[in-house]
């Protein structure tokens, strides 16, 4: 009997003690990824016109969460984008419950040869909070407005890791005056990027992005072509 009831009481003592390690490893698994979080949203705007450009005006959309905030957009308010052009003028435009950037300039000229076109990289904290990778167009920063958009089969962005795609349909504003054979090219790229540690190093994401072409002298608004990039890397826990 007195032995039986050692073996039990080590069986229950070494179940008690594993248990305490596995819920002190999950404990500083998700302590160590909370306080090591890192959360950053790169946005880059590309402008690539074939001949010069008069009387421009853009309505640029910016990524906003389901509350129309976003780093991006603080960042624009504070007129702390300044990687443009001097002679362009820039301010946040807000029209039907969504922000943009608005661009104006006189005069935007040609790209020629390999010079690089129009582009402006901003990157920017998101938050204290982690950015939803799998279904950031809930509550985390995306190009708005957008169609409900329909699900892609899109090949991994990043090896051995799922990745999910959604087309859908943005709006941008555009107008000036150009002569008729005048192709203008723009895009719009967002990377929110979730960075941890925790018993290694981890990072998760998710990408937008906006593409439109232009052709002639053009006046109001443009449907442009979305892909939503969900699911690359891993999911913060």
């Amino acid at each position: 009997m007195d032995r039986t009831f050692n073996v039990l009481a080590t069986l229950t003592i070494g179940s008690l003690i594993v248990t305490g390690l596995l819920f002190g490893i999950i404990f500083y698994q998700e302590r160590s990824a909370t306080t090591t979080l890192s959360s950053t949203l790169t946005f880059t705007l590309t402008i690539r016109p074939n001949q010069t450009l008069d009387e421009v005006t853009f309505l640029i959309p910016l990524p906003a969460n389901a509350v129309g905030y976003s780093s991006v957009i603080a960042m624009a308010g504070a007129r702390e984008i300044t990687a443009l052009p001097p002679d362009w003028n820039t301010t946040l435009v807000g029209t039907a419950g969504y922000t943009y950037l608005g661009i104006s300039a006189a005069r935007i000229p040609a790209e020629k040869g390999n010079v690089t076109p129009y582009r402006l990289t901003v990157r920017t904290a998101a938050s204290r909070f982690a950015l939803d990778t799998v279904a950031p167009e809930a509550n985390t920063p995306v190009f708005r407005p957008r169609s409900a958009g329909r699900a892609q089969a899109c090949a991994p962005v990043q090896e051995g890791t799922p990745s999910a795609c959604r087309e859908y349909e943005g709006y941008i504003f555009a107008q000036y005056r150009a002569v008729p054979d005048a192709e203008v090219e723009i895009q719009l790229e967002l990377v929110g990027t979730n960075t941890w540690q925790s018993l290694g190093d981890h990072s998760g994401a998710y990408m937008d992005a906006l593409s439109l072409s232009l052709h002639g002298p053009v006046q109001g608004w443009h449907t442009a072509s979305g892909v939503l990039v969900t699911g690359i890397g891993e999911e913060f826990p």
